[in-house]
Parts: C-alpha cells; sequence; structure tokens
C-alpha cells in the first residue's frame, strides 16, 4: 500500500523545479558548474597525491585522473577500523576498508580517502595527522 501511495505522490519532479533546472542548463550554467567542478576535483587530487608520497606510508591504488577518493592500502599490521577511529580524535576522517569485501575475506589494511568535501589546504596536514596516528599504532 505504502509504495502505491509512493507513486502517486513522486510521479514526477513538479513542474516548476523542472522549469528552473531546464533555464539552468540551458543557459550554460551547469556546463559551467561542471568544469569548475573538476578543476577544484583535480586540484584536490593532485594536493592528496603529493601529501601521501611526501608521508611515505601509504600505497594507493586509483586512476590519474577523476574520482573523488582514493583506495589506500596500509602496512600488513594495520587494522584500518581502529585507525579511523583513533584519526576521528585527531578530526581526520577515513573509511575502513572492510566493509568493501565480502564476509571473511576483508583485509583489514585498506582504507578510502576521500577529498571531495575538503580545502586542498587542509589536505597535507590531515595527511600528516593520519600518518602520525597510524606511527602510535605501530608503537
Amino acid at each position: 500500500q505504502a509504495r502505491a501511495l509512493r507513486h502517486l505522490i513522486l510521479r514526477h519532479p513538479p513542474g516548476y523545479a523542472q522549469r528552473t533546472l531546464a533555464y539552468f542548463m540551458a543557459l550554460g550554467h551547469y556546463d559551467a558548474q561542471i568544469r569548475r567542478l573538476r578543476r577544484h576535483l583535480a586540484e584536490r587530487r593532485r594536493v592528496l597525491q603529493s601529501a601521501i608520497d611526501a608521508e611515505g606510508l601509504f600505497s594507493h591504488s586509483a586512476a590519474h585522473f577523476g574520482g573523488t577518493s582514493f583506495w589506500v592500502s596500509g602496512p600488513d599490521w594495520l587494522d584500518s577500523r581502529i585507525l579511523a577511529k583513533r584519526a576521528m580524535q585527531d578530526g581526520v576522517l577515513i573509511e575502513a576498508g572492510d566493509v568493501f569485501f565480502g564476509r571473511g575475506t576483508s583485509p583489514l589494511n585498506y582504507f578510502r580517502l576521500s577529498y571531495s568535501a575538503i580545502p586542498a589546504e587542509r589536505i597535507p596536514e590531515g595527511i600528516a595527522q593520519l600518518g602520525a596516528c597510524m606511527r602510535k599504532l605501530k608503537l
């Protein structure tokens, strides 16, 4: 019954919203926004890449363009779930990677670093803090 009601309520977006979006796109604002976003993300990606290389604790796999995050492999001894909790106390947020693997096969040293929601100038400091947190965990 709820699905039937949802269908009646959300049949399509309201006309005024469709019209506003159509004007936004027709005037070229959408394309301009995408270009701006691409530039910002590319800069953040470059800064994150440099910070990761400078810290020297991580290996990562990522395409050389696009995306909004890096997939990082920490040292074999690392439990990224613990790292995520400790790093959060320092204001650095990462996503533990075990949830991206099948049950029972989860390597614990993988994590994801996103760069879409942080200013580029804060990235090096965050990576340095993350590296310091990892060094503390090793002790």
